[in-house]
């Protein structure tokens, strides 16, 4: 997967310039038009608040119309000032995500370009993502206008590398083809019931049967994995060629102090404190955690032991794709994918993570430590204490 950002954003503005010219073009009607209002929303008041910042007095701001727009004066601040309120929606929108995602969604989405086969039908959480589909070319694509105003950004965006922006790219790009393909059968589905409403009809069944099947495969095809022994594969390369040689960067010896558990080891370790008095060890049945699976650690400080920095931890486990156990659950790291326990109980397993720096297969299996420049010169955000 690519960290090249101006390569990525360059689709992302082709597409959602595509997406833009066919919302307004061939689908500016109301019941359609309500599905982009959130889109247009993000969309302009990305524009609006680079106007203000670079001093552009605002004269029109509308969102919900059939021609979205914020209408100002030029900005005080020559030539900078209009690229950066054109290139506005662009950042803006992948803000949007990543703030829907983090704090609405709670991760569930890992932010891969694999990302719409983490949909679920039967989760609300699939479903704000569906939502987000049909609004991702209005929020991100450029007008005609804003795309005379910022190719110099595209410019210098490629020569920028940085891993978890380009891995909210690939999510954005994957919304926004999404977002074009069911334009594009709207169009065809508008055209046929102009001709004959038989056609429309047929074309319509053959549409929804077609949607069912993608739906319920992303929902239940995956092939069931057979019954973990272990550590899974992939994880664990998270862990030990990213996880934890970031942390070393920062200063942490860690240790892994649980990994793989069998159900019959759950069971002991959920029995603690409730067989007898004692202290309640784990909230987790058999079966009912990600340890069970091969997709969860657990990790101590070799001379800190737990006297240590969760949050800053915490933000190194989530740029390397792992969620934490929370509060009073912090030392558990864990990758999930937007499922739950119950369909990794079913056999379902994530799509597989891919580490955010190349350097790190590198320096592994070289048997070398990884460095703050090595993550420096791949992107990597800095994580303070």
């Amino acid at each position: 997967m690519t960290t090249d950002i101006g390569v990525i954003i360059i689709l992302i503005t082709a597409l959602g310039y595509l997406s833009n010219f066919l919302n307004w073009r061939y689908l500016n009607n109301g019941v359609i038009r309500f599905l982009y209002y959130i889109g247009a929303l993000v969309h302009e008041t990305s524009h609006a608040v680079l106007c203000v910042l670079t001093g552009a007095k605002i004269e029109e701001f509308t969102v919900f119309s059939t021609q979205p727009r914020v209408v100002h004066r030029k900005s005080r601040i020559p030539f900078l000032g209009e690229l950066l309120i054109s290139a506005a929606p662009i950042a803006g929108g992948l803000l949007f995500l990543f703030l829907v995602n983090r704090y609405l969604l709670g991760n569930y989405f890992a932010p891969t370009a694999a990302s719409l086969l983490q949909i679920n039908i039967f989760q609300w959480q699939s479903w704000v993502m569906i939502l987000l589909l049909f609004n991702a070319g209005a929020m991100l694509g450029p007008s005609t206008q804003d795309l005379k105003n910022v190719w110099p950004v595209l410019i210098v965006l490629l020569f920028i590398h940085y891993a978890p922006l380009a891995a909210f790219g690939f999510v954005a790009l994957g919304l926004i083809a999404a977002n074009i393909v069911f334009q594009l059968i709207a169009i065809i589905l508008i055209f046929l019931l102009r001709r004959s409403r038989a056609a429309a009809l047929v074309f319509v069944g053959a549409v929804a049967l077609a949607l069912v099947i993608l739906f319920w495969q992303a929902t239940y095809s995956v092939k069931a994995a057979p019954v973990p022994t272990g550590l899974d594969p992939n994880f664990i390369t998270q862990v030990d060629d990213c996880f934890l040689p970031t942390a070393a960067v920062y200063g942490y010896d860690l240790r892994i102090t649980s990994g793989f558990r069998t159900m019959a080891q759950q069971q002991q370790i959920y029995d603690e404190g409730r067989l007898e008095d004692g202290t309640v060890v784990s909230e987790a049945p058999p079966g009912h955690s990600l340890h069970n699976y091969g997709f969860a650690v657990d990790v101590v400080d070799r001379i800190r032991g737990y006297n240590i920095d969760w949050p800053q931890l915490i933000a190194i486990g989530a740029y390397c794709g792992l969620g934490n156990g929370g509060v009073g659950d912090e030392p558990h790291f864990e990758y999930r994918g937007g499922l739950d326990t119950d369909q990794f109980a079913a056999g379902l397993r994530p799509p597989p993570l891919t580490l955010p720096c190349r350097v790190m297969a590198t320096r592994a299996a070289a048997g070398q430590p990884l460095t703050l420049q090595d993550l420096q010169a791949c992107g990597a955000p800095s994580f303070p204490q």
